[in-house]
């Protein structure tokens, strides 16, 4: 059990990092230049790329540290997967798999974004996990009802270093191979990326204007014309339902 207000507490999956062995944390590095995506919030777009509100709660955001709030955004390197851990974060291996039109995909943008300066993450994918002894089930894959859990674990890594370094944010794969069924080329695309991961980056030692970024939307709208086509194909994979406003 981590967070104080865990619903569950009794079965908790999410350890406490002050119960971890964190000096077996590893690191990875996406260099200047790398392509990602982010689902961000029509509120924020274009003005502002990272949330500075400390709401929104999913996996690992909002974080605080030192008793303020770390503007954060997430990123993955496939549109898809981007979609997948923010309007589909609630699409869960148990549990009813629903996608609200209007509160999960009209406040939406899909954007393309390229790194302006290198980036270094510590490593939650799965060999990251496995170095500090840990499952994705204790972490990444880790029902919404534990988000809070997973958020203690950012507030503790967003303040740590590593040598001398100060990582900028997490890294880890995607629930992508625990949540897909079927056969569809994006399916396969998504399971064959050795590079899938999914980010969530830390403003404080980042750039946290959009323009750096050079941003460019991918799809202005996501429920209808061909956003809402992608939406419907990765609907279709995960055997969800998006209901209608």
């Amino acid at each position: 059990m981590t967070a104080g207000d865990c619903p569950n507490r009794a079965a908790c999956p999410v350890p406490s990092p002050s119960t971890t062995d964190l000096r077996h944390l590893r690191t990875i590095t996406l260099p200047a230049g790398t392509v990602a995506y982010s689902a961000v919030h029509r509120t924020q777009w274009p003005m502002e790329l990272f949330n500075t509100s400390g709401r929104n709660h999913s996996r690992f955001a909002p974080v605080r540290h030192d008793g303020s709030v770390v503007p954060t955004v997430y990123v993955a390197r496939r549109a898809a997967v981007a979609l997948l851990e923010t309007a589909f974060k609630d699409v869960h291996l148990t549990g009813l798999r629903r996608v609200s039109e209007m509160a999960d995909l009209a406040p939406r943008v899909i954007v393309r974004l390229t790194a302006p300066v290198p980036i270094t993450l510590f490593d939650l994918t799965d060999g990251g996990l496995a170095a500090l002894g840990l499952e994705r089930t204790q972490l990444i894959s880790a029902t919404p009802a534990h988000s809070a859990c997973t958020q203690e674990w950012a507030g503790v890594l967003c303040g740590r270093k590593i040598g001398r370094a100060k990582p900028q944010g997490i890294a880890w794969h995607s629930r992508v191979a625990e949540l897909a069924s079927g056969d569809d080329p994006l399916l396969e695309d998504l399971l064959a990326d050795p590079a899938n991961l999914v980010v969530l980056l830390f403003g404080d030692g980042l750039p946290m204007e959009a323009a750096p970024w050079q941003p460019e939307v991918v799809y202005d709208d996501l429920v209808s014309g061909d956003g809402r086509m992608f939406v419907e194909r990765l609907a279709t994979l995960l055997d969800a339902v998006v209901l209608p406003a």
